[in-house]
């Protein structure tokens, strides 16, 4: 009998284990994000965009957890979503999360190197993390992207207060109060299209 003690400690052991993972197993298929990843492949793009209509109406209200949360689905869903990484980089700008919302434009950046509102909303964050000439040249490069948008002159001045250059500051103040009147006047206004999703605040 004491010979076939340790064989039944053995195999008590293995059946424990056995349903340990089993639960475990369980436990994981059945959590939330795993049945979306499970369904995200058949999702139709009409449920997608009454996500992301979710998401903008949850910005409104301020509701930035909700809206990320959301967000997150979509991007679970179509990992690749302009639009959605974009709010989600402005809902990361807006509740304060600075360092997140600059990898997530770094994220579109590095497949979209021309994206000229992503680019200026990179040097937003990094305006707030105070790391004001790596955002000056963001934003520089903005401009050229998109010169006639006057919240990137506004942001330019903004850094350029923040070193003390007030010279400069004044002179990209002046060129947003320029391109500004050019928005109100149809006859003037530029031919370049704003980004397809919402601008930040923080200009």
């Amino acid at each position: 009998m004491k010979r076939e003690l340790p064989k039944l400690f053995l195999m008590g052991g293995i059946l424990l284990g056995v349903v340990l993972l089993t639960a475990i197993l369980i436990h994981g298929y059945d959590r939330p994000e795993t049945a979306e990843r499970q369904r995200g492949k058949t999702m139709s793009p009409q449920i997608l965009r009454q996500l992301l209509r979710q998401s903008a109406n949850f910005c409104k209200q301020k509701r930035y957890l909700d809206a990320e949360r959301s967000l997150k689905r979509v991007l679970n869903f179509d990992h690749d979503n302009r639009t959605a990484q974009g709010m989600l980089g402005n809902v990361y700008l807006e509740s304060g999360r600075y360092y997140d919302a600059g990898n997530i434009f770094r994220a579109i950046l590095a497949r979209r190197p021309r994206d000229a509102a992503a680019r200026n909303n990179l040097g937003v964050a990094m305006i707030h993390m105070q790391w004001y000439e790596a955002a000056i040249r963001e934003l520089l490069t903005a401009r050229a992207l998109d010169p006639y948008q006057p919240g990137i002159d506004l942001n330019l001045s903004r850094a350029y207060e923040e070193l003390g250059d007030t010279e400069k500051a004044a002179r990209y103040r002046s060129l947003a109060q320029k391109n500004v009147r050019k928005l109100h006047h149809p006859a003037e206004k530029p031919k370049t299209v704003p980004a397809g999703f919402p601008e930040s605040n923080h200009e």
